[in-house]
């Protein structure tokens, strides 16, 4: 997921919020409830309604300026804080039965993950990051530890950035696609605000605007983003052509 799961919130840093799997914003006071089988969260609004969310329903929210996000851990899903973010992102998590956030945990956009580990750490974490060799090289020369997480996934994001350039030829080939990308995304955030009969038009708009940087950015827009959108314009055929244009032309 998303991810990535890797999640930009387009709304206020100072204010708490839940994000709904359908892609919906809800904002006032949050509550992280991390206990029984299943995590939850819970949002009380203005008029002081309380309302509980589970993990399912609720794939990320904001508290006190972090932002969480609901990731797959093995066979279930945590939320976890996260760190830093990129291509590969650092998060925090809470191990069973704790509340401190001691667990650490790396999500890359490809879907893959590692829970960081205490012991073997060098070699676990080595093997994740094999295809950046330098940065290898010097966690295995013991300049970078487990407690430099944030340093690591930061340079390994760097490392992916830097191997993915392009060829100058490649380049243009890569600005002429954005480019039409970016018209069709626009098209489609046009066609949004024109449509009177569509409602929650404002975290639509911040979906599409997510969908558009990411892929500028030559990232992968996240399938939960893509069925987000899809399900908000589920009655409105024009609409779903649009989507689907401004989709192939970043595949």
């Amino acid at each position: 997921m998303l991810l990535m799961i890797m999640i930009t919130f387009m709304a206020s840093a100072q204010e708490d919020y839940v994000v709904l799997i359908k892609g919906d914003t809800l904002y006032g006071k949050v509550q992280h409830l991390n206990y029984g089988v299943e995590q939850k969260v819970q949002l009380t609004d203005s008029k002081k309604k309380k309302t509980v969310y589970s993990i399912l329903q609720a794939r990320a929210f904001r508290l006190k300026g972090e932002n969480y996000h609901a990731i797959r851990f093995f066979s279930t899903y945590k939320y976890m804080k996260l760190v830093e973010s990129g291509y590969a992102s650092l998060y925090l998590y809470q191990e069973d039965d704790k509340r401190t956030w001691d667990g650490r945990y790396i999500y890359r956009m490809d879907g893959t993950g590692l829970d960081v580990p205490n012991i073997g750490f060098k070699r676990k974490i080595t093997e994740f990051l094999q295809d950046c060799p330098q940065l290898v090289d010097t966690i295995n020369a013991g300049k970078l530890a487990r407690t430099d997480m944030a340093e690591i996934v930061k340079r390994y994001n760097t490392c992916i950035e830097q191997n993915t350039k392009v060829s100058r030829n490649e380049s243009i080939a890569v600005t002429e696609k954005q480019s039409a990308t970016r018209n069709a995304w626009d098209e489609l955030s046009r066609a949004v605000e024109a449509n009177t009969a569509l409602e929650e038009k404002e975290s639509i708009q911040e979906m599409i605007t997510e969908a558009r940087t990411k892929t500028e950015r030559g990232e992968k827009i996240p399938k939960f983003l893509q069925d987000s959108l899809k399900k908000s314009f589920t009655d409105y055929p024009d609409l779903q052509e649009l989507l689907a244009k401004a989709i192939s032309t970043a595949e």
